[in-house]
């Protein structure tokens, strides 16, 4: 990479920050504080745009944000994934309640929140955290505070043993729930049956492909950048492929004229 490449990653490295810590609502001052600079240091860093890695690695651990999260935002066009492991998800699929608790946390819920939530003492939270500690998706801190390990948006295999105890039982709970809520602003159903040729189908599937890193990668960027509190979970189903229905499966009744 050459310098004139180098120094406009760190302007969008920088300038994607400053956002951060706007989001997080970090002063200048508090950040000098943390860093212990003085502030004067630390608006010459933003004001010139020259920062060294090692520097951008403590800032991001001091206001809690993935370098790599930060790089993606910055970069805009790549999706941040934190894939299980075949053991994390066998672990979850035998303990679904606990990978609730750990998308909760992910989430950015804070963990007494989340006793509070499900009745758990302290103790009992302490218990679960450590579980998930050991499958190396956090570290537990003093008082049940954690810090994450696990950046980006939660990725399972399809046909992986967790989305084969959880997933289709989760689809029926959604599509139910949209049934209810159908006519709110904020929700959409489409389902058609028609006929398409090898060329529709090709650019059909890459436009939800494309939909769905882009909303992905929003999804991220949303996380660093505001609270908890200003997010709404939100689900969302794509399923296409070359099908016809099987009409026959219904009885045709004799009919009189």
């Amino acid at each position: 990479m050459d310098h004139q490449n180098q120094n406009i990653d760190c302007e969008k490295l920088l300038k994607t920050l400053r956002e951060v810590l706007k989001a997080k609502k970090i002063t200048y001052a508090t950040l000098a504080e943390k860093l212990d600079v003085s502030e004067i240091t630390v608006k010459r860093l933003f004001s010139t745009q020259t920062c060294t890695l090692q520097t951008l690695f403590k800032i991001c651990d001091l206001i809690e944000i993935s370098f790599f999260d930060l790089a993606s935002m910055a970069k805009q066009d790549r999706e941040v994934e934190c894939v299980l492991t075949i053991e994390q998800e066998k672990f979850f699929a035998a303990n679904p309640a606990i990978f609730g608790i750990f998308r909760m946390l992910h989430r950015g819920i804070e963990p007494n929140a989340i006793a509070t939530k499900w009745k758990l003492t302290s103790q009992s939270l302490f218990r679960v955290l450590r579980k998930i500690e050991k499958l190396n998706l956090l570290e537990v801190l003093p008082k049940n505070q954690i810090r994450m390990k696990a950046y980006g948006n939660i990725r399972f295999q399809h046909q992986g043993p967790l989305a084969k105890t959880i997933l289709r039982t989760q689809i029926i709970q959604f599509l139910d729930h949209v049934d209810v809520v159908l006519k709110n602003d904020d929700v959409c159903l489409h389902s058609a049956e028609l006929e398409l040729s090898d060329t529709s189908i090709s650019e059909l599937v890459a436009e939800i492909h494309a939909l769905g890193t882009k909303y992905r990668t929003r999804a991220v960027r949303d996380k660093n950048l505001l609270s908890p509190d200003k997010l709404q979970s939100v689900r969302w189903l794509y399923a296409f492929a070359p099908y016809e229905t099987n009409w026959q499966q219904y009885r045709l009744t004799d009919q009189k004229d």
